[in-house]
């Protein structure tokens, strides 16, 4: 088996090259590994699972391109969109506890340990805790959507990494991909017109600000910080002001 480099920082990942598999060695962190695998081999979108135990998961191995966001083309983001409204009408039975709240409190706590701080999110503390509490548990969703989790080839878009899946909010679903993937007005004008199902503004740009924060904790609770957040710091921030201009009143 060939081991894979850059695939993430949780598990080890591999080739089996003999039998076109891929296979992910699972590390826990309390949050990931919920969802019974299995269930994603009725999405289309999904690489099949063979075999899925307690110490590892095997799929098949999906020969494509991984997706970015300096070539990303308008008929790809109505192809994630119409794969999006899929999974979240497929009522298909995942973990039924949204981890979003828990992870925030947990990355807090780790970060407290660390003796950090990060002003934008003690800033808006009170504010994105209420968001937590409205989050919505109904519908299957992936919780993880950036674009190195995405893979094209001849035949369609197959999202992967499905390990932090739950039921949970569709606009948590849609937030992440359209920040993660940096998304400019006009492709996300795209994107979510190719969704094509009713979302509600207000939860939108709600949880934009709870993945942008939730990035930013997920970094900050590293002993080694894996990347810079200055970014996502900034999309709190304008996000806030837009959500304290328009609707709270």
């Amino acid at each position: 088996m060939k081991l894979l480099e850059n695939q993430g920082f949780t598990n080890k990942t591999y080739k089996d090259e003999e039998n076109n598999l891929f296979i992910k060695i699972k590390s826990f962190d309390s949050f990931n590994h919920k969802t019974d695998y299995k269930l994603l081999n009725k999405l289309s979108f999904s690489p099949e699972v063979i075999e899925n135990t307690p110490e590892k998961l095997v799929t098949k191995w999906i020969d494509g391109k991984t997706l970015n966001s300096e070539s990303l083309t308008n008929k790809q983001l109505k192809i994630i969109g119409e794969h999006l409204i899929t999974l979240h009408n497929s009522r298909l039975p995942f973990f039924k506890e949204n981890q979003i709240a828990r992870r925030f409190k947990v990355y807090r706590e780790k970060i407290k340990k660390l003796q950090r701080k990060i002003p934008i999110l003690d800033k808006y503390y009170k504010k994105i805790n209420i968001f937590l509490k409205s989050i919505d548990t109904s519908a299957p969703v992936h919780n993880d959507l950036w674009l190195f989790n995405m893979i094209e080839n001849e035949n369609d878009i197959y999202i992967t990494d499905w390990e932090y899946a739950t039921m949970g909010d569709v606009h948590f679903d849609l937030a992440y991909f359209i920040e993660s993937s940096n998304l400019n007005k006009e492709q996300e004008k795209i994107f979510l017109d190719a969704y094509g199902d009713d979302f509600e503004e207000k939860y939108l740009l709600i949880h934009k600000i709870i993945v942008n924060a939730l990035i930013i904790l997920w970094v900050y609770q590293h002993e080694v910080l894996p990347f810079e957040t200055t970014i996502y710091e900034k999309r709190v921030e304008k996000y806030m002001n837009i959500y304290l201009k328009e609707y709270s009143k």
